[in-house]
């Protein structure tokens, strides 16, 4: 299938989405749509419509017409008097016509005169966000402590070899007398913290543990005694940068040229219509 048949196809469906959702709170369903959706005539002819929705007033069945032209330019008056002629031949109360690029003048005389519906369904253009904001951006100035140079200060005669190899995680544990268990990374980040630094400088700590306080790897399945913990931290300022960017939450912008109203798509599929600022 070709790259331009399959974005008409999309832009199609786009289409039927908006009106099943937008129908759901108005009582207005989708018939059918697409190739095999077409409308018997009284001159014998059968007519293929892209879509085709109805809604009852609990007395009267009215249904109307959608035809999408995924277009580059702007619409004329030829699909408008085609779409008007089906409507009269296969008895159809209403007309819509869905455009990418727009109408020409003539186009919307025409589309007045036959109670036609003319409808803008488009990606947003800079104009779509006069007195709205577009972009957010974001700047985060975020300091932490950047921690390095790890010691276990171990009693005399205590075997080191357990630690070699050992990886610098939350896997670490220091076990106090008590019973209560921290990581290594959670006492240097905290101790670190706690302290505090101005930026760039660098910080001795030195902390002392009392007997009965062991250090633990339980994958390794280390349990050695230590007395104490030594390592150096500095302040280091990291810039993080967010943008928030509207064409991300507005995939298009749908505008009813007669009636007025806006709706726009996002794009995990809402619909919803927005005011005029």
């Amino acid at each position: 299938m070709a790259d331009d048949e399959l974005e008409w196809r999309t832009y199609e469906k786009v289409v039927e989405h908006i009106y099943r959702t937008l129908g759901r709170a108005s009582g207005v369903e989708v018939v059918c749509s697409g190739p095999s959706c077409k409308v018997p005539g009284k001159s014998g002819s059968a007519h293929q419509i892209d879509l085709l929705t109805s809604h009852s007033d609990g007395i009267h069945c009215y249904k109307t017409a959608i035809e999408c032209k995924h277009w580059n330019k702007k619409v004329d008056k030829t699909p408008i008097t085609n779409l008007a002629f089906i409507l009269k031949d296969a008895g159809i109360e209403k007309g819509v016509i869905v455009s990418k690029a727009g109408f020409t003048p003539d186009a919307r005389k025409v589309a007045k005169s036959e109670n036609i519906s003319l409808v803008e369904l488009r990606r947003p253009l800079p104009d779509d966000w006069d007195g709205r904001i577009e972009n957010i951006h974001i700047r985060m100035h975020v300091e932490m402590p950047e921690i390095y140079g790890h010691e276990f200060v171990l009693p005399e005669g205590t075997d080191p070899s357990g630690l070699q190899g050992g990886a610098w995680s939350t896997d670490i544990f220091v076990r106090f007398p008590d019973g209560r268990s921290k990581s290594v990374r959670d006492i240097t980040r905290d101790e670190a913290t706690r302290s505090g630094n101005n930026e760039g400088k660098e910080r001795i700590h030195s902390l002392e543990y009392e007997d009965g306080t062991f250090l633990s790897i339980p994958d390794m399945r280390v349990d050695l005694p230590i007395k104490g913990l030594r390592f150096k931290s500095r302040i280091v300022t990291h810039v993080e940068e967010m943008i928030s960017r509207g064409e991300d939450h507005v995939a298009r912008v749908m505008y009813s040229l007669f009636e007025g109203r806006t709706f726009v798509l996002s794009s995990d599929g809402e619909v919803r219509e927005v005011r005029q600022p």
